[in-house]
């Protein structure tokens, strides 16, 4: 219930009021009420409510107020009978502020955000983050998920604005399902359950529209990967994350287009199979540590600043290991200022030493790849198939 102070409703503003509405769980809108008449329902939960001013103080003030919605947090300020809270979402309303300004001056704070309708949303999603549970529902592009801080997203849902399954879009469906660490994929999920599973990494997903949305729309979808950072859009079906690398998807962000309409940004590198992959490497820079995983032939490390490469690894992609290259390996050692050769490392173990530099380094295949693959090492090195030209070796980079 709200009231309005004696000092507001005296002198020309004798007779000025206050009213105000709730829109309750299972029931919708309620009748307004005024002046300290209770709104709302016991043991249900507001979703929704407008406040707004009647009389003489309408044209001296406006009222502003904002709410505290489940999964959200503060909202932004309503005004003057606006909407303040959501709908469509199942949201309770937990706290309330309410404050009067001089009527035209500025709001107390932040005047966009007070209201969330799902029914003007085309996609809406939120994921589980490790550590921290579920984080609010996000929509239309905006980014799930925490990223800078290395933690996986472990379990995630996607559900379509009911404008989007409604009219001529009735019976639409979005399906997604995840790449889980351990466990492999999972089932298609429709429409708000949960995919993933918690204490688990997520490291690919899909994400797919049926019924009559699936001629209207594309869905497109990008994730943020431990490592490497945000990927390209896949859209339809794509995978969109990694495989073979164990990396974790941290965050990620999904938006629905007009069919054939142009993609929300780069669609190249949404998807990065070890599998399809002949060697990656990585390198720990000083001062930025390690670098994103690079494959065949892209340059690890950073130029141009005078900073050393301190530690390293290598892996040969699966192709590299399977079928009659089963048992191969690829070996490496790093020559370390003050220290001299390190031990040979194998597949993915860590050569050189923090805060020191690499000067040299060796290079070597074993096993069944040594007899297919021509190799050499120094400080460029390529790896190619028997027969082909091998090019001098000058800088930091892998081929095959």
């Amino acid at each position: 219930m709200l009231k309005l102070g004696t000092k507001v409703t005296e002198g020309d503003m004798a007779g000025s009021s206050i009213k105000y509405r709730s829109y309750i769980e299972g029931s919708g809108w309620q009748d307004w009420k005024v002046n300290g008449t209770q709104s709302g329902e016991l043991n249900k939960r507001v979703e929704t409510i407008n406040i707004s001013l009647e009389g003489a103080i309408a044209a001296k003030y406006d009222v502003y107020y904002s709410v505290h919605v489940q999964d959200i947090g503060w909202m932004g300020w309503a005004k003057n009978g606006e909407n303040a809270g959501t709908s469509g979402y199942d949201y309770r309303i937990e706290a309330m502020k309410v404050v009067l300004v001089t009527k035209g001056a500025a709001a107390p704070g932040a005047n966009t955000g007070a209201y969330v309708d799902l029914s003007k949303v085309n996609v809406a999603y939120k994921s589980s983050v490790q550590s921290y549970g579920y984080q609010p529902w996000k929509i239309d592009g905006a980014i799930s998920g925490i990223t800078g801080m290395s933690l996986r997203m472990e379990a995630w849902m996607l559900k379509l604005g009911t404008g989007m399954n409604s009219g001529d879009l009735a019976g639409s469906n979005i399906k997604y399902r995840s790449y889980v660490e351990g466990s492999g994929w999972q089932d298609w999920k429709v429409n708000g359950t949960e995919s993933g599973e918690l204490n688990k990494r997520v490291e690919t997903i899909n994400i797919s529209l049926e019924g009559p949305i699936a001629a209207n729309y594309d869905v497109y979808y990008s994730v943020h990967v431990q490592n490497i950072g945000w990927m390209g859009w896949a859209k339809n079906g794509e995978n969109a994350g990694t495989s073979g690398y164990d990396y974790r998807i941290e965050a990620m962000k999904v938006v629905l287009v007009t069919k054939g309409a142009a993609a929300p940004g780069a669609t190249t590198g949404a998807y990065v199979d070890l599998s399809k992959v002949n060697v990656a490497y990585k390198s720990s820079v000083q001062s930025y540590g390690y670098q994103p995983w690079k494959t065949d032939g892209a340059i690890s490390g950073i130029t141009g600043m005078s900073l050393r490469l301190e530690a390293w690894m290598l892996k040969l992609g699966t192709k590299m290991t399977e079928g009659d290259m089963a048992g191969s390996s690829i070996k490496y050692r790093s020559y370390i200022e003050g220290s001299g050769w390190q031990d040979w490392k194998v597949n993915g173990t860590e050569s050189g030493e923090l805060n020191k530099r690499v000067e040299r380094i060796n290079i070597g295949l074993e096993g069944a790849i040594s007899a297919n693959i021509l190799q050499c090492s120094c400080a460029k090195y390529r790896l190619d198939g028997l027969g082909k030209k091998r090019r001098k070796c000058r800088h930091v980079r892998i081929w095959v």
